[in-house]
């Protein structure tokens, strides 16, 4: 849960610096997306580490 609102957060304050900075729309979906994109992949990394270290104990 705190993964999720930090999330909240952080693409909240992008797109009030980004409304700040009147930067155009298209590429402040396009950094949204890749936010999304990465935040994704770190996740997925940590659950694959997560599931090889038990793996590797069971072994």
């Amino acid at each position: 849960m705190a993964g999720t609102v930090g999330g909240v957060l952080l693409l909240a304050v992008i797109d009030g610096v980004f409304n700040q900075l009147e930067v155009d729309s298209f590429f402040k979906q396009m950094v949204r997306g890749v936010v999304i994109v990465a935040a994704v992949a770190v996740y997925a990394l940590r659950l694959r580490r997560t599931s090889d270290r038990r793996k590797a104990a069971v072994a």
